[in-house]
């Protein structure tokens, strides 16, 4: 009599894999039907546990799945089950062996003519439904039916090693490839519910409420929903950030936990820089001189007042809909630190919550030549605006100076002049007019 369908037999260091390969099976066979060492402690519990293990493999299993690599061949438990296996073969019984490779690791006895599945291209969901449909041919089995069994505590079977299953390591192209008659297919009630399956499913269903969040924001219905969507986001690629690392070989829960929370709070930080909130204007500021470049030293303000901050190339206004007038007027001014000219504009918040707005400062100056008392242009005097020193010029060979005026257009300015053998003089002109003339007398 036949105890069990499969059989597995495998090192330590793959029992993550195989433990995921053993849930899938057991979800359409039963556990008590797949022989994997924690789904039968009791039944391991006992003396002469070796003479015990080849009858399963050799006599009480319909089909032994081996799973090779490096690790299988140095392990002293894992050389009892392959004595088994190995007899199966004197006996041509081959039918009843089915080989997965882990890796490249040679393993004594299997040679290169020796067909095999690569576990290193596959999930333990696909591996599962291969030993499905080999364990059909093998039967002549259209129909398995599905048997629920209970979940076993961690076995006591001495065990080589614990350890995670090693990076896989490039290998060889699988051998001859796997075959099995009959031209049935398993029952849809009897696929087994895979993890995979479930993740798609739990994806689907946070994909659902995410677009609908975001079909209310773009209507501008409530400032509510701007967190709740951000959130969603933020879960959204956290779930997704979990599953794809288990999919791409990260099978350590805490690694994948911390991606997806990492992912998570990164989705949450970042997404009012790119989505602001309903009922919040973000109007970009962009400063520019009288030839349209950027004006550095410049600072704005609006009204109503906004929020403001420096960003690459200008500045950031954010407004809020509950402080707009009836018409929904702003006025947004900017004023220049040097030359103290001051420019204004006015927009009208309404469908756009992202609108650019450009100002434009006017170069307020004061400009001029400088003469003696005859009249002879005088070069290399020293020009200033009255408190501004450091910044003055000096006359070209015209004797002419052009300075900023650090006021607005048509406020009074006075100008210093002075040169080494002049007397200094002062003299006052309003700022951004036409040209002036200042008379210097020699010593």
């Amino acid at each position: 009599m036949k105890n069990y369908e499969v059989a597995l037999s495998f090192a330590g260091e793959q029992r993550l894999l195989v433990a995921a390969v053993a849930e899938n099976l057991a979800a359409v066979l039963g556990q008590e039907r797949v022989f994997y060492d924690r789904f039968h402690e009791a039944e391991l519990a006992r003396p002469n546990l070796d003479v015990h293990l080849q009858d399963i493999y050799h006599n009480q299993s319909r089909l032994v799945v081996v799973f090779l690599g490096t690790d299988y061949q140095s392990k002293e438990w894992c050389g009892l089950e392959w004595r088994a296996v190995r007899d199966l073969l004197k006996e041509r019984s081959s039918e009843k062996i089915m080989l997965i490779r882990v890796d490249s690791g040679k393993v004594g006895g299997v040679l290169g003519i020796d067909g095999y599945l690569d576990a290193r291209s596959r999930s333990s969901a696909e591996i599962a439904d291969q030993i499905l449909e080999r364990l059909r041919a093998v039967t002549g089995r259209c129909e398995i039916s599905r048997v629920n069994g209970g979940r076993g505590a961690p076995s006591s079977l001495p065990d080589d090693s614990e350890a995670a299953p090693s990076e896989p390591a490039p290998g060889p192209s699988q051998g001859a490839a796997e075959r099995s008659s009959g031209d049935c297919n398993l029952p849809p009630n009897a696929r087994p519910k895979t993890r995979e399956r479930i993740r798609a499913i739990g994806t689907l269903w946070l994909l659902v409420p995410l677009l609908g969040a975001m079909i209310l924001e773009w209507k501008q219905l409530t400032e509510i929903r701007q967190p709740i969507l951000a959130v969603l986001a933020g879960l959204l690629a956290g779930f997704i950030t979990f599953f794809l690392s288990g999919r791409l070989g990260f099978h350590l829960p805490f690694l994948q936990s911390a991606g997806g929370l990492g992912v998570f709070a990164l989705v949450i930080m970042l997404w009012s820089n790119f989505f602001p909130e309903p009922g919040l204007y973000r109007v970009r500021v962009a400063v520019l001189d009288a030839e349209g470049k950027p004006l550095e030293g410049a600072t704005i303000w609006s009204a109503p007042v906004g929020e403001k901050r420096k960003i690459d190339g200008g500045w950031e206004l954010d407004i809020r809909a509950g402080v707009l007038p009836e018409d929904r007027r702003v006025t947004i001014y900017a004023e220049h630190a040097i030359t103290s000219t001051v420019a204004q504009r006015e927009i009208f918040l309404r469908s756009d919550f992202q609108p650019t707005v450009e100002l434009r400062l006017p170069r307020s100056i004061v400009c001029g030549v400088v003469v003696d008392k005859v009249g002879h242009l005088v070069a290399g005097v020293r020009v200033n605006v009255a408190g501004y020193i450091a910044e003055g010029v000096r006359t070209g060979s015209g004797g002419d100076f052009a300075v900023a005026a650090y006021a607005a257009p048509g406020e009074m300015v006075r100008l210093h002049a002075e040169k080494v053998g002049f007397r200094p003089v002062d003299q006052y002109h309003p700022a951004g007019s036409g040209a002036m003339t200042i008379v210097l007398e020699r010593e």
